[in-house]
């Protein structure tokens, strides 16, 4: 429903006589019962839809000024223009600098009183109101089912003066958050398909999901180029490692997510492709110089800004030939360059300037250890503003970040010039994507069709990288064969959409404990040398498991078996298989990645998939 301001129509009044017009973490989640949630889906549906309307009454009785107004200016063709522009110059003149500051801010509030925080607590709305949060991103731990989220997201609107946008890493795959929809394969297996339309129907189906719960923003896509093999936390995250390819198919993705009535927001700016460090934990640092940024890295973001990008998320990784300035570390007393989302080259003059961006820039989670090891929280989010940053994620304690950019404010370090370009972006953006927003504009795919989207995704991005005659497994009174994997979800789930093709499928479960050689013990090489075909399952997650499951890959490889070995995460897991008979990609962990991935070992899908990065 459309909220309003009181007092904004005699702005808009003057505005129309002037003729001015205004511009413009791993969560691995996945969803099993199908036919459960499809039933639940479109109950859901069906209560969704008669909340929507509803009146909200979150806002008091500014409904009907809105309803007036907009009424009596439906004959112009630029009011909507005009109306926005009234909203945003009424407000901001209305605003105290504190509220100004609050606007700056998205926190999240993952936990109350030690359990995860799923209903409204009077503690957190007093924090809304007493720091004047702009926003809030959801986590897991927030939303366990549609109904739930949907109340608490209602009932933290209430408690704002001026509408909270909402957002949540919602991009398919690795980071999912939302336990109770459709389970997206994720972006490489995206890329494997090549298909742009396909792309487009996966980010509408996620943004329907978004949207009918009250979710504004989705910090997706990630159109990072993935072109480190050994990168520990974007990997299948990408779309792949080729610039054209990641471009082609975030655009999609943002169409769809758009087209849903969902803000979609492109990280990790300039890219995060590249590093082999994790910045939840450490300070990573690219060396590549800016025209370096801008052949490969830059060229996602910038199209995807020129197709209409609502936002970005900025990367907190060092480039010392791109920003040079040093600050000594809080850490450990040594100088370090300023990260992208602390530098005003990266979030000034080649966003603002030279890309030409005009919508937010947000920081990624300034919690994240890259970020308060060396700078601190209140003195990162300062330089952060002063960057050119619109929006402080998470900030890592959120009094005293508060606290910290009112007191740079007052003393003259951050400019109230700087607060308000920020602040009029921030409501030009809640004017369109929350309080004005043309519902009848929406495109929903309802619950049904986002989880046939779910498996037409899976289905077309299996990829068969190598074949010598292995597949399809075609099977005899006389043969056996054996599924081997790590973890137990993973080898389940494979064991699970196998065993509809080969009933008397046999499972040998890898683990650290029991395989600390990284060769197979006694009970398990006794259950190999009884197969005649092998399924091979990876999972690798980081390096360790890399260590250990390569070894382990490498020992099973030598006992000569007709073996095909499934990467169920990255490709590159790939890249030591050698002497196995068929490597097929699967890119994840979902129910619909396991059934298509069986459908192709036993010839009722073709594997359609290609490779969007280069494996060994």
């Amino acid at each position: 429903m459309k909220k309003w301001i009181i007092g904004w129509m005699t702005m808009i009044l003057v505005v129309s006589i002037s003729g001015c017009s205004g511009k413009q973490h791993e969560d691995v989640v996945q969803s099993d019962d199908m036919q459960h949630e499809l039933e639940t889906n479109q109950k859901t549906d069906k209560t969704l839809d008669k909340d929507e309307k509803e009146e909200d009454k979150s806002l008091g009785n500014q409904q009907p000024v809105l309803d007036e107004a907009k009424q009596s200016n439906d004959n112009s063709s630029d009011s909507t223009d005009k109306e926005m522009e009234a909203y945003v110059q009424q407000t901001l003149t209305s605003m105290t600098i504190e509220q100004k500051v609050g606007q700056l801010i998205m926190t999240d509030f993952r936990q109350y009183d030690g359990k995860n925080l799923t209903v409204y607590h009077e503690d957190i709305g007093q924090k809304i109101k007493d720091y004047h949060i702009g926003g809030i991103i959801l986590f897991r731990e927030n939303c366990s089912s549609r109904e739930q989220t949907k109340q608490l997201i209602t009932d933290f609107g209430k408690q704002a003066d001026i509408p909270l946008m909402i957002g949540i890493d919602q991009e398919g795959g690795l980071v999912t958050r939302l336990s109770f929809a459709a389970t997206m394969p994720g972006n490489m297996a995206l890329g494997a398909t090549r298909d742009t339309g396909l792309a487009e129907e996966v980010g509408q189906a996620i943004g329907s999901e978004l949207e009918a719960l009250g979710i504004h923003i989705n910090f997706a896509p990630d159109i990072d180029v993935n072109s480190n093999p050994d990168n520990p936390v974007i990997g299948v995250r990408s779309f792949g490692d080729n610039e054209q390819i990641v471009s082609d198919m975030g655009i999609a993705y943002m169409k769809g997510l758009n087209k849903a009535g969902v803000a979609a927001v492109g990280k990790h700016f300039p890219g995060h492709g590249d590093v082999d460090v994790d910045s939840h934990y450490v300070l990573p640092t690219s060396h590549k110089t800016l025209d370096e940024l801008y052949d490969i890295e830059l060229k996602p973001f910038q199209k995807l800004m020129d197709a209409g990008l609502q936002g970005v998320m900025s990367a907190h990784i060092t480039f010392p030939k791109v920003e040079s300035n040093t600050v000594a570390s809080k850490k450990d007393g040594l100088m370090v360059e300023l990260p992208a989302t602390l530098s005003p080259k990266f979030l000034t003059d080649v966003v603002r300037h030279d890309m030409e961006f005009k919508g937010l820039v947000f920081t990624d989670a300034m919690e994240m250890q890259a970020i308060t090891n060396h700078f601190g929280g209140v003195e990162a989010a300062i330089r952060a503003v002063n960057a050119g940053a619109d929006v402080m994620l998470m900030p890592s304690n959120l009094k005293q970040v508060y606290e910290g950019l009112l007191k740079a404010v007052n003393d003259g370090r951050i400019a109230t010039t700087r607060i308000n370009e920020s602040v009029e972006r921030i409501l030009r953006f809640k004017y369109e994507y929350i309080i004005n927003q043309d519902k009848e504009k929406i495109e929903h795919i309802d619950s049904a069709t986002r989880l046939e989207v779910e498996h037409k995704a899976a289905n077309a991005s299996i990829t068969v990288v190598d074949n010598q005659g292995m597949l399809p497994i075609q099977t005899t009174a006389h043969d056996r064969i054996a599924i081997i994997g790590f973890t137990g979800q993973t080898i389940d789930r494979m064991y699970d959409a196998v065993k509809v093709y080969y009933p008397t499928l046999e499972k040998i479960h890898l683990t650290k404990s029991l395989n600390t050689t990284g060769k197979l013990v006694t009970q398990q090489k006794n259950q190999l040398q009884g197969a005649t075909k092998v399924i091979l399952v990876t999972y690798i997650a980081n390096a360790s498991d890399a260590t250990f499951q390569m070894k382990l890959v490498k020992d099973i490889l030598t006992y000569k078996k007709d073996t095909v070995v499934v990467a169920t995460r990255n490709p590159y897991e790939l890249d030591e298989a050698y002497g196995s008979k068929a490597l097929v990609a699967q890119y994840s962990k979902s129910t619909a990645s396991f059934k298509g991935t069986a459908q192709v070992l036993f010839g009722e899908l073709e594997g359609t998939g290609k490779l969007p990065v280069a494996i060994d």
